[in-house]
């Protein structure tokens, strides 16, 4: 090949070449910011489908918590103080809609009953802003911390006619909820317990410990609960890796593309260049 020759070639090689990786580094990058973009959109989404099914188990809490404060026998249980069919009222009624905290709070701010700890004493009810909040309103609800537990809370009064005392139902935030979380959203979903004199503690995770450790999560925080000292929180994560796997196989493709879309742009180059005198 004489030197003409030569440097035909290798100047259409280079300039294919050139070509070849600024479209490779266009695409992948576009391949790559895609993928990012639709962990945060997922994230967002998955974000607006937890506050929904929050709002949902609290509607259903509102209204469990209403039916029992109106029935008629146990309005009539709270009235002559009978602790034996309060109990059972509770504990039945908790168990009918799956709630974990079943409560009756007297005038005086006391816990009557409560279902979470049937034979502790009497105590004063911890959320006492919950009990003020339902002056002229049929309820009041709220994220709160029950035994280092978040729980959504609603409080409803028990009128005959005037308030004789507050029902208090709860529903626990664990693993379970995570997982029908998850199985709406395709997140990981985990629950977060932090505190000012220590480090964050998962309370319940849809993530493995070996996973979560080994992989790259973009995550998003809900603010649940806070008491004195600890905050929870839920954080809802999706894998990068796996967001970015289809990315890196059409990456990959687009390289033995690129070279062979090299070899061939070399041997159309030396053909047309041994035509040249």
């Amino acid at each position: 090949m004489h030197r003409l020759q030569f440097r035909i070639v290798v100047s259409t090689l280079l300039l294919v070449l050139a070509l070849q990786g600024a479209s490779f580094a266009f695409i992948s990058a576009t391949l790559s910011n895609n993928a990012e973009r639709t962990v945060n959109e997922e994230l967002a989404i998955a974000e607006r489908v937890f506050g929904h099914v929050l709002a949902q188990k609290s509607d259903k809490l509102r209204r469990a918590a209403q039916v029992l404060a109106t029935d008629f026998g146990f309005r009539q249980a709270v009235a002559t103080n009978d602790q034996d069919t309060i109990a059972d009222a509770l504990a039945n009624h908790g168990e009918r809609i799956g709630a974990s905290a079943m409560m009756l709070i007297g005038l005086d701010q006391t816990v009557v009953a409560d279902t979470m700890s049937p034979e502790a004493a009497a105590r004063r009810f911890e959320f006492p802003q919950l009990l003020a909040a339902t002056a002229g309103q049929p309820s009041a609800a709220a994220m709160v911390v029950i035994g280092g537990m978040p729980h959504q809370l609603v409080v409803v009064p028990v009128l005959a006619p005037v308030p004789v005392a507050w029902v208090a139902m709860g529903f626990v935030m664990d693993e379970q909820l995570a997982r029908d979380v998850q199985a709406l959203t395709s997140q990981q979903v985990t629950f977060v317990r932090r505190c000012a004199d220590s480090g964050g503690e998962v309370l319940a995770s849809t993530l493995a410990p070996a996973a979560a450790a080994v992989g790259r999560y973009r995550a998003v925080e809900v603010p649940l609960a806070r008491d004195e000292q600890c905050a929870v929180v839920a954080v809802l994560q999706r894998s990068v890796d796996e967001a970015m796997a289809t990315a890196r196989r059409l990456q990959a493709t687009l390289v033995l593309l690129t070279l062979l879309g090299a070899i061939i742009s070399l041997v159309a180059c030396v053909a047309t260049a041994r035509g040249i005198t």
